[in-house]
């Protein structure tokens, strides 16, 4: 849930961060496709280090590093920052999903896996469920402590997955 969150929070702060950053659609769309180009091509890796790591390390260090990315957007000044966090967001975020759904495996006989793959999906379709209202909301703050409402979006949605990696630990 939370890794589809900070991933589709881009789109509910498009119209503000691009306006005040004078990011155009050019770089709104380069910077949503790095986020994937990183993602795909991090998976392999990613997965091949949760292999030499094991899954509580791995899965806890990458969590906490696509929560510190996904908060840093908070930061973001230009065009540059914004596709070099997309990229970083997106490599953090790779090994995530893959990971998960390895780790469980590891837990369940092969006919047993259904279930909890299950409640990972459904934890990916719930995660818009309560994306779209929290990211609303969050906007809503625009200009509360001199930060604008795309901030206080970026900023509050990557702190569960830096404290759910911190859990991990």
């Amino acid at each position: 849930m939370v890794s589809y969150i900070d991933r589709t929070n881009l789109s509910f702060a498009s119209i503000q961060l691009s306006r005040d950053l004078g990011l155009s659609s050019t770089v709104y769309g380069l910077g949503s496709g790095a986020f994937f180009l990183a993602y795909a091509a991090g998976q392999l890796p990613a997965n091949l280090l949760l292999l030499r790591f094991g899954g509580p390390a791995w899965l806890a260090a990458i969590t906490v590093v696509w929560g510190l990315a996904a908060s840093a957007f908070a930061l973001v000044c230009g065009p540059v920052s914004f596709v070099l966090l997309r990229l970083l967001l997106g490599l953090a975020e790779s090994g995530a999903l893959p990971g998960v759904w390895y780790y469980v495996s590891q837990f369940y006989p092969a006919d047993k896996t259904t279930l909890p793959y299950s409640l990972i999906e459904t934890g990916i379709t719930v995660s818009q469920v309560v994306a779209a209202p929290v990211a609303a909301g969050l906007l809503l703050l625009d200009g509360v402590g001199g930060l604008r409402g795309w901030q206080w979006l970026f900023l509050l949605e990557g702190l569960p997955a830096l404290l759910l990696g911190c859990a991990l630990r």
